[in-house]
């Protein structure tokens, strides 16, 4: 037992290391999905986003993913940081969206079932990452409408300038990139 757990936690830090220096796709069986997702709020940070995978009728949240924080609120521009994701292959939902408004409210945009069990009924978008590859499922931006607690949800391609920043930080996640938007669902 004690073997098995060594060898998991190793295996973890490794996968943390291949990601971390930009080496691409650390285990042979995975793929990498680079994303964005914001609403239009503006200095709407920390956000965190859920992904989930279709379990029959419903979907199964398996994976939060954190993006912005203290310093993107303070010192960065307010708008949320590209997400880069290892995954198994498949298609993933986006089943849920939650920040804070930079004025102590929170935002949350969710397809749950309102019974708070991570499973939800419908998605805010999905794509799909294949084994091996990188994939730019592009940029998901909910815009308000009005004053209401509607949204109309747009995929659009990741802006020029976060391509840039992580050109510069992970070269060889960037060069590998082939573009397949995700397609919004907008919680149908």
């Amino acid at each position: 037992m004690v073997r098995k757990l060594t060898t998991l936690l190793v295996g973890i830090f490794i996968s943390t290391i291949a990601l971390a220096s930009g080496s691409g796709v650390s285990a042979a069986n995975t793929g990498i999905a680079v994303l964005k997702v914001e609403t239009t709020f503006g200095g709407c940070s920390p956000a965190t986003f859920w992904l989930g995978t279709k379990q029959g009728s419903e979907f199964k949240n398996i994976k939060s993913v954190s993006v912005g924080g203290l310093g993107a609120l303070l010192f960065g521009d307010g708008s949320a940081e590209l997400s880069t994701v290892e995954l198994a292959p498949g298609t993933y939902y986006i089943v849920e969206y939650s920040c804070t408004d930079g004025v102590g409210g929170s935002i949350r945009i969710s397809g749950d079932t309102g019974s708070w069990t991570s499973k939800y009924t419908k998605s805010l978008a999905h794509f799909s990452v294949r084994k091996g590859e990188v994939v730019n499922a592009g940029f998901l931006q909910m815009v308000r409408i009005g004053s209401t607690q509607s949204f109309v949800f747009k995929v659009k391609p990741l802006p020029a300038k976060d391509l840039a920043k992580l050109r510069k930080k992970q070269p060889k996640i960037y060069a590998r990139m082939r573009k397949r938007y995700m397609k919004a669902d907008g919680l149908k």
